[in-house]
């Protein structure tokens, strides 16, 4: 349907389908849906409310979202997480279930298909993740965090072990927070690995990184993260690009900018950036890249990019 503006979309485990979230009649009508080939796109949730973040279960019959019933994404003057949502919709008999109220956006299936790990406010200044079986609705308090208003990505490697980016004050919960007019912030964060089997916490990366974005590839066995690094002469935040295997004995530099969206994999041995490898801050220098991460090499994105679109604005 041309008159959806599909705004986030995630492919199904088993590569069929496409889940999707977007907008139709100027932005009133919110929408949740899938599409699968040759076959029209099927709306399953219809809301007034902005919907976020779709993923599939690990036996793509079910699909998580967030559901943000006080406009959270566009009020300024928002604080808090009530009112976000973590809903997921039962594919088979379309039935829809609220896991929780309270999360920032962070949440994660298990592998084994029947449970999620999110994080949600404790009180001011705690948050904490969670385990919860879908089924049966019982939750588990898994380890006590420092709450941020900002997202705390969580990755499963395996069916006992996550992934997360958390600030990095001495966990759990011993940590000291500056306040400013937005609420809570930290200035140093970093990836954590966490056993939920027997409760043993190591943190990854280096205390004075400041990690601001991670993501694991499709086999689990690497992860690309960034970090900033303060330019002292040029007076601007640096970000960096690092890939490494999962248990960090190996990393390397991809390039030295990125801007615009964070970098995701594209298979196990590529990502997708929009970066630079000038030391610049314009974005005129930005292309959109898909890097082997083996050997170096690159296929410039841009110009693609840039011929679609002139051939759309010569078509309309």
């Amino acid at each position: 349907d041309s008159s959806i503006s599909i705004t986030n979309a995630k492919l199904s485990n088993d590569g069929k389908k496409i889940c999707f979230v977007g907008w139709k009649n100027d932005g009133y009508d919110r929408l949740l849906g899938v599409i699968e080939k040759d076959k029209e796109e099927e709306i399953l949730v219809s809301s007034w409310y902005p919907i976020r973040h779709p993923t599939w279960s690990t036996d793509d019959k079910i699909i998580g979202y967030n559901e943000i019933t006080s406009f959270a994404d566009s009020a300024p003057e928002f604080k808090d997480t009530d009112g976000i949502e973590l809903k997921i919709i039962d594919l088979t008999s379309l039935i829809i279930k609220t896991i929780s109220d309270k999360v920032n956006f962070s949440y994660d299936w298990n592998p084994d298909g029947k449970s999620i790990v999110t994080f949600e406010k404790y009180d001011r200044m705690i948050g904490k993740l969670e385990l919860m079986d879908i089924k049966t609705d019982k939750k588990k308090e898994v380890l006590l965090l420092p709450y941020s208003l900002d997202n705390i990505n969580i990755k499963h490697i395996d069916e006992n072990n996550i992934i997360f980016l958390s600030p990095t004050p001495s966990l759990p919960i011993k940590y000291e927070a500056k306040e400013n007019d937005e609420g809570f912030y930290y200035n140093n964060w970093g990836i954590f690995r966490y056993n939920l089997k027997n409760n043993n916490l190591k943190q990854l990366t280096e205390k004075e990184q400041n990690i601001k974005y991670f993501d694991i590839s499709p086999s689990k066995d690497k992860l690309l993260y960034i970090y900033s690094v303060e330019d002292k002469n040029k007076k601007w935040m640096q970000q960096k690009v690092v890939v490494t295997d999962i248990n960090f004995t190996e990393t390397k530099e991809i390039c030295l900018n990125y801007g615009e969206f964070e970098p995701f994999w594209v298979s196990d041995n590529e990502i997708c950036i929009r970066g630079s490898e000038k030391d610049s801050q314009d974005t005129k220098e930005l292309k959109t890249l898909i890097i082997n991460i083996n050997n170096g090499t690159y296929f410039d994105l841009s110009k693609l990019i840039s011929e679609y679109e002139e051939k759309e604005k010569k078509e309309k």
